[in-house]
């Protein structure tokens, strides 16, 4: 895979650093709020969107994939520089990109040397499988998924809002197990974090003590 991409957990917390770190630019971005459809707190969603929204020389436009065909989907993002997934439940997500058709449009994407955004679930699909990830408290609203297989753009899986007080239950009971396995590499992410992939390397960036020169 080409890239580059950048997953977080958070991405109003980050946001500042992040967007230095992918350059200045006319970016035409969709932002992918499909797994945030079956959310009903979505406070965290606005604040995310509203930190990309305000950045100058992004031109963005909100896209769910839910009921959109594969020939719908890309022609409606068509010439895009920036797929940005945001987070909500992360098997309703998978189950969408299945039907729509995003998971080869994104591979096609990165292939192409354009940029992948993901937040939390968005963050957590770009693993090759997502079992790891599984919360059965989701379950009800991804009845129809066809396996745990997922974008495969990384050889990792991320775990979002690591050390949050919200998440530590789900950790702890069912994630952890899971994930505790040779076939497994999880990366733990907090709020303040993100993982910038570019090639085969990629780094891990503190939004709370990176250099004010990042991405200059």
């Amino acid at each position: 895979m080409n890239g580059p991409l950048y997953l977080t957990s958070s991405t109003a917390q980050v946001a500042d650093v992040l967007t230095k770190d992918v350059g200045p630019g006319a970016y035409r971005v969709a932002l992918i709020t499909t797994g945030a459809e079956v959310e009903k707190e979505k406070g965290w969603l606005h604040a995310d969107l509203a930190a990309l929204q305000a950045l100058p020389g992004w031109d963005t436009f909100e896209y769910t994939i839910s009921g959109k065909t594969s020939t719908e989907l890309r022609e409606d993002l068509k010439n895009l520089d920036i797929l940005y997934v945001a987070g909500g439940n992360v098997l309703y997500l998978l189950q969408q990109m299945q039907q729509s058709g995003l998971i080869p449009f994104a591979q096609e994407h990165v292939r192409a040397g354009k940029i992948y955004i993901g937040q939390s679930a968005g963050a957590i699909v770009a693993a090759p499988e997502i079992s790891a990830a599984h919360r059965s408290d989701m379950e009800a609203h991804a009845p129809n998924i066809e396996g745990y297989a997922a974008l495969n753009l990384v050889p990792f899986i991320v775990l979002p809002h690591w050390g949050s007080e919200r998440s530590r239950a789900i950790y702890f009971t069912e994630r952890l197990p899971r994930a505790y396995s040779e076939d497994c590499t999880p990366i733990p992410l907090n709020d303040y974090q993100y993982i910038v992939v570019k090639g085969d390397t990629f780094r891990i960036v503190d939004a709370r003590n990176a250099p004010a020169t990042i991405g200059a």
